[in-house]
């Protein structure tokens, strides 16, 4: 008898849940300013990529803060119309079973628009920002998930059956 593919059934307990904390460090873009990346903008965009691996939960183990220490735009003048955005978020993790575990990591990112890709300059920065967000928070989850995974063997390995 043929054996069907492997499917993930895992219960979501086996997985390292997440939940998001404090995120600041943001400015909030308005219709008169340039455009910035927010605090309630890397929330969502965390939690949206925190779902995509299937890690996220409200009251999840492990809380993930976030702290933009550092945006900055380049470009879109008269002599390079492309329009860069640079982004340095400081993430910090830990276990809320276990107060002395902590995880803690500065992620860069930069991404570049084109003008042949927006035309509008402000579109074009609103789009660099948005790339560098998730390149960043990709880096993040690159980095994160597997150091979570592996918390999480460690702690089956020392429980008494």
């Amino acid at each position: 008898m043929m054996q069907p593919p492997f499917v993930d059934a895992s219960p979501p307990l086996d997985r390292p849940l997440v939940q998001i904390g404090a995120v600041d460090g943001g400015r909030a873009s308005t219709f008169w300013t340039l455009p910035h990346l927010g605090n309630e903008a890397l929330r969502d965009a965390l939690e949206d990529a925190l779902r995509a691996r299937g890690a996220w939960q409200p009251d999840g183990r492990y809380q993930v803060d976030a702290r933009i220490v550092r945006e900055s735009l380049y470009g879109g003048s008269a002599g390079n119309p492309d329009c860069g955005a640079e982004l340095v978020i400081l993430y910090t993790a830990t276990d809320r079973r276990d107060a002395t575990w902590s995880w803690r990591t500065d992620v860069q990112s930069i991404h570049w628009v084109r003008q042949a890709d927006a035309f509008v300059g402000l579109e074009r920065m609103r789009q660099a920002i948005e790339g560098a967000t998730a390149k960043n928070l990709a880096d993040l989850l690159r980095r994160l998930l597997p150091e979570l995974a592996a918390r999480r063997v460690g702690d089956a390995s020392h429980r008494v059956g």
